[in-house]
This record gives structure tokens, sequence and C-alpha cells, in this order.
């Protein structure tokens, strides 16, 4: 039989091309997409337009809102239901910049970093606005944000409390029957330690603490003796040879002269000129020939406006007793001159020779006073020009940042350099802390009466230290 093809009209075949045009160019877009999907799961990109994440959710777990915080804190944050090492965790303080916090397995896996608050004072005690930041392949993906307080808030909310995140389990049949596991369920179990606890915050707090004590627990300070020591001979005694059972000497302070600091906040001394020398022989004799250091009476040479003449008289001649009594023991004594913002070099250095300075060892300067080192060197060396050569020890207890005018309980002050015999300055024996830190000058800026310790005021002069 004969076959006779057909061919398409003219326009079925016009039809046909258009048709298979387009099956090419959907083909061509399908290729174009699937590649965008790909490039998409790399970069979060499509068509080149950055996609952002559905928004997913920060749990902070510390800080809280509401919280008072000081010193070094544990900021924490995770996003739940994601593996810790797909994401990146960032905080940051009232719109500041970013910083990165790091991978934590410490409890349950989570982000972390160690902010020290110490210096955050711009806003006083806060409100501060504290934001966590997530983010994944470079886009946020979820954020939290709080308010805290380094100080007691005006209104404190209570703080939320913290609950770690778990993975709910499938629920149970209600015809299931469980049966509890024989033994211990608790079997080698770690159990859980809270670093935010209120005895741990306070064992920071106080270590803190404790470690700027030690600056001053750790040097040589002067023992001051007065009127207050019921038996002077037994108490000088004991003093020394505490000292000297550690082949080691010890700095005294002699501080009972009468009419002791012209009614000021250390007012008294002995009551009369008998019962001072009865005290300073005592005092002596418990040195007993043993090596100290004696500063004898603060004050009493720079500090005469209330004595008359004859009493001015009395007071050289017992200081001269005392300096001769004190020598007689084996004491190496000094006898107090002020300090270089007092009276003139050659005011002092007579007065030092009407009170005995030629039979001490020298003359002390800045006791119980805030001048510089290198103020009261060359007040010293300018003294020691006037007196034949003598030489003389600094207090450097409480000078190292210098004084403001103020002598009692000047707020801003710090432990100047410590005691030593090395000062480089052949007219210098020493610096030594004849005052002794964080006792207070007298009922002045806040402070106890004369001689009372003050904790604060003892940690503010650490602070300031110039070592």
């Amino acid at each position: 039989m004969k076959i006779t093809p057909v061919y398409p009209s003219r326009l079925q075949a016009k039809v046909a091309g258009i048709v298979l045009r387009g099956v090419l160019v959907l083909s061509v877009l399908a290729a174009v997409y699937a590649a965008e999907l790909v490039i998409y799961s790399f970069t979060k990109t499509f068509w080149g337009v950055k996609i952002a994440a559905a928004a997913e959710t920060v749990s902070n777990w510390w800080p809280v809102e509401g919280k008072v915080m000081t010193g070094v804190q544990p900021f924490k944050a995770i996003v739940p239901g994601r593996n810790i090492e797909s994401y990146q965790m960032f905080w940051r303080v009232d719109g500041g910049a970013l910083v990165a916090m790091y991978d934590s397995y410490e409890g349950y896996p989570h982000k972390e970093a160690m902010v020290d608050l110490s210096g955050w004072q711009w806003k006083g005690t806060g409100p501060y606005r504290i934001t966590f930041v997530a983010e994944a392949n470079g886009a946020t993906i979820g954020k939290e944000e709080m308010s805290i307080y380094t100080g007691t808030p005006t209104v404190q909310p209570a703080p939320a409390s913290v609950i770690a995140p778990v993975t709910e389990p499938a629920p149970v049949s209600s015809l299931q029957i469980v049966i509890p596991t024989a033994g211990n369920p608790l079997q080698n179990a770690k159990f859980y330690v809270d670093p935010n606890g209120n005895a741990r915050k306070e064992a920071e707090h106080l270590r803190a603490q404790a470690d700027l004590l030690e600056k001053i627990a750790s040097n040589s300070q002067a023992r001051w003796f007065g009127g207050w020591n019921q038996n002077i001979e037994a108490d000088v005694s004991g003093y020394v040879g505490a000292a000297s059972a550690q082949n080691a000497v010890p700095v005294l302070v002699a501080y009972n002269i009468p009419n002791r600091d012209c009614g000021n906040y250390s007012a008294g001394g002995a009551g009369s000129p008998d019962a001072y020398r009865s005290w300073i022989n005592g005092f002596a004799n418990g040195i007993a020939g043993r090596k100290a250091v004696v500063v004898l009476e603060p004050d009493a040479v720079a500090l005469t406006s209330c004595l008359s003449e004859g009493d001015k008289q009395t007071r050289n001649a017992l200081l001269k007793e005392a300096v001769t009594a004190l020598k007689s023991k084996g004491a190496a004594v000094y006898l107090d001159a002020g300090h270089s913002g007092w009276a003139s070099e050659a005011d002092l250095a007579a007065r030092l020779k009407n009170a005995g300075l030629a039979s001490a060892d020298g003359f002390s300067l800045n006791v119980s006073n805030f001048e510089t080192t290198s103020a009261n060197a060359a007040y010293g060396a300018k003294i020691s020009s006037l007196t034949g050569g003598t030489h003389f020890v600094i207090d450097t207890s409480r000078n190292g940042r210098g004084g403001n005018g103020e002598w009692c309980n000047p707020w801003g002050r710090g432990l100047g350099e410590r005691p030593t015999t090395n000062t480089g300055n052949s007219l210098i024996d020493a610096y030594l802390w004849v005052k002794a830190p964080g006792e207070s000058d007298g009922s002045c800026n806040g402070g106890p009466s004369a001689g009372t310790w003050w904790l604060d005021y003892a940690l503010m002069l650490a602070r300031n230290a110039a070592f």
C-alpha cells in the first residue's frame, strides 16, 4: 500500500516552533533557579539579594532584667534548639560596638563572655541597656535586650528565673506504665554549682578587698605608743621582742608629750613633765639594748602655737631627755620635724637644735601627712645643710598621689613608696610607713576618731597606690 506523507500546514509549524522555544526557556529558568537555591544554601542570598533568616529566640541566662551587678560578671546566652557551633553570639552595651562571645560547655552548652563592670560609670548606677545579638552566615537571626544596674536602682524589679533549655520528651501514652529503675538514679551525677550565687559573689568581693589590703599588710608599719598603754615598758618590750625573734628591726613612735597636738583631734599626752619622764624612761627600758627605730613625738617640734614661752622651754627639755634615754638603750632616734609644707627650713632647723637634735640620729619628715617624697627630700636636704649634715627619714605611707592641701583624711590619696633603706640619697636613711595606712586622722571627712581602723579609707589608699 502506498503511504502518502502528511505535511503540517504553515500555521501548525509556526505553533510547534513557539512551543519548542518555550520549553527551552523554561528549562533554562529551572536550571538557573536550581543554581540559585544552591547559592542561597551557602550565602543566604537569592537573585543577589540578602534574605534575612526568620527571627529566632535568644535566651539570656545572665544577666537578667533589672539585676544589680558589680565586678567581673559572666554574660551568658543561647539560641534554643540550635547547636552552639552553628551561630555566633555578640553582646553590646547602650548601642555600642558588638563584642564576640565564646562557646562554653560548662553545665549546658552556651555562649559566654566575661565582662568587667568596674569601669561602667558613664551613667552612674544605670540603667545600662544590654543587647545580645545572634548571627548565622552573616545574618542576624535573633536579639534579646535587658537593663542592668551597677548600683542600687530606684526601683529594682525581681529578677526572672534562669531556666536552661531542655529537649521536650515525646508524649507518654495514658496507658503506659512507668516502672522506677532499680538502684540510685543519681549515681555518679555531677551537681550544678551556680557561679552567680550570693556566696560566690561575696567571696569574689572579699577576695578583691583582701588583695588590696595585702598591699598594706605585707609592708612594715610603725607601732604607736602613748598614754593608752597600761604598762609601757612591757608593751614596748613585747613588740621589740617579737621583731627580734624574726631578726627584724621594729619602728616605734613615742607619742605622749604633754599638751600633745595643741587640743586638735589627737589631743592628750602625759599630765605633767614628771609623768612624761617616767613614761619615756619606761619606753626606753622596754627596748633594753635591742635594735629599734624610734620616731620621737610627731608634731612636737613643729606644732607649738598653743604653748607659752615657758611651756616651749619645758617641751624642749623633755625632748632632750627623751633622746638621751632612748639612745642609752640602743635605739636609733629621729626627732620629728613636721613636713615640707609647714615652716621654713631655717625655722625648723633652729627648733630642732633646741630640742636636742645633736644627740639624735636625725629627724623625721611627713609623719601622717601626704606631701610628696621629692618635696620632703628637698626640704630635708636644706634643713640638713643648716644642722651639720644631719640625716633624716621620710614617712611615705600615704603620699603616693601627693597632698591636696588637707591633712585630715583627704580623699583621693594613695600608698607611697614601700619601706626601704635603699633611698638613693645618702642623706635619707629610710622611707618608712610611720602612719599606719587605714588608721583615721580624726573625726573629719567621714572618718572615725583618730587612730581607729577605717576599712574604706584603707581600700582607697591601696587602690591608688604608687606601686
